[in-house]
Formats: C-alpha cells, structure tokens, sequence
C-alpha cells in the first residue's frame, strides 16, 4: 500500500498553499488526527480514516465526514495516549508501514515534545515529516538505517532519544564516526551541508534527522539509501 499521510492539528500559520498541494496531491490514505479534518476539508479532501478524541473539531466538521461514509474511530479524553499515537496506530492497521506526519508541531513545547515521542515510540513504521520549510525522517539501524542529504548550505540536525544509539554522519561540516550520542545532546545540532552529499546513518538505535529552511538556504533533500 502507498504511504499514508497523518494530518494533525497544528499547521503552521498562513501556508494554506503548502498544505493544499501536500493534501490532495497525496496519493495514498489520508489519516487525519481530530482537528486534522478540519484542515483536510478545507483544502477539499475527505480523510480517509478519522481518529482521536475530538476535542479541537468542531460539530459539522465531524458531521460532514461521518456523512462521507469515513471510518470515524473516537477515544475517550481519559486516555494515556495522544491524538497523533491513535493516527499512527490507524496507519499500521490498514496495512501500510510508512507515513508521512504534518500539522503536528504545535506552538506549545509540551504538545511538540510529545509528538516526537509519538514518532520514536513507532518500531514497525517509516516516518517522514513534512511541513512548510520543514523535512525530516526518523532513522532506525534495523529497518532504515541510512538516509543520503542533499542541498548544499542547507543546515540540519540529528537527534536521539535511545540511550546507547550509535551514529554515523559523512560528507557534512562535522562529521560523526561511530558516533555514542546522548539522548538530545547537541553535538548533533545544527550541521551544515557541503557540495557534495552527506550520509546520515543511525548505526544501533533510532535518529531524527530534521532540516529547516534559513534565509534563502532551503531545507535538504532527503534521499534514502537501500539496505
């Protein structure tokens, strides 16, 4: 099955245009987090699958997809896991192993923190992030362990939240060799891209690798490298 996109409730503000092209030209199954329907609509796609605890979708919103015939799969407020934990579930349920999250980095931190846990917690899925000036993917050493980064002065960081993950990063600034990298240590932050291509490899453990526009310097190009 194609890769399913999780539509969240958080898109970042006055990039309607970013989301219209990102949503309806997306092939695959839409999943969209509570108010992601929101956002779906409004770009004039139905989701395909709707989940979460409603609190942030308004009435007709959930009326209008109930009526589109959408699988609507609702949870208590009294749960112990997040919109975004329900929508990644949704995604290995119709039988598809990677995804592509946006809308999901919210101007509060405690909200953001969690949607990065919600990503490192997933074992079984690929995941890419996307949003305006924003790509990313998580890397995982026994599934897709090496991702290749184009773009050059493009700036990017890599993350870990595994204790003991080992890392590799060539062809960058500051390169990492076999590499014992701290939960969020900063010795992955803010690398920077050459003329030729760099190599971001997540050796044992998982990574976050994450690229932001600066100024006139887009974001990477993120290319994955065959195991």
């Amino acid at each position: 099955m194609d890769s399913a996109l999780v539509v969240c409730a958080a898109p970042s503000p006055a990039c309607e245009a970013f989301y219209r092209d990102l949503i309806s030209g997306h092939a695959g199954p839409i999943i969209a987090a509570d108010g992601g329907a929101t956002l779906c609509l409004a770009v004039g796609r139905v989701p395909d699958v709707l989940v979460g605890d409603f609190d942030s979708v308004a009435p007709d919103v959930l009326a209008r997809v109930r009526a589109a015939g959408v699988p609507v799969i609702a949870s208590s407020a009294d749960k112990d896991v997040s919109d975004l934990d329900l929508a990644l579930q949704a995604v290995k349920d119709l039988g598809t192993r990677r995804a592509a999250v946006t809308a999901a980095w919210s101007a509060r931190l405690d909200h953001t923190l969690a949607a990065i846990g919600s990503v490192f917690v997933q074992r079984s899925l690929a995941i890419d992030l996307t949003d305006p000036g924003m790509a990313g993917c998580l890397l995982d050493s026994g599934e897709r362990a090496s991702v290749t980064l184009t773009g050059a002065g493009a700036t990017f960081s890599v993350f870990t939240l595994d204790p003991g993950a080992v890392l590799s990063c060539r062809g960058a600034r500051y390169e990492l060799d076999h590499a014992s990298l701290d939960p969020l240590s900063a010795r992955g932050l803010s690398n920077r891209l050459l003329a030729k291509p760099a190599v971001v490899t997540a050796e044992r453990g998982r990574a976050l690798v994450i690229s932001y526009s600066l100024g006139n310097v887009r974001h990477a190009t993120f290319r994955f490298v065959p195991a």
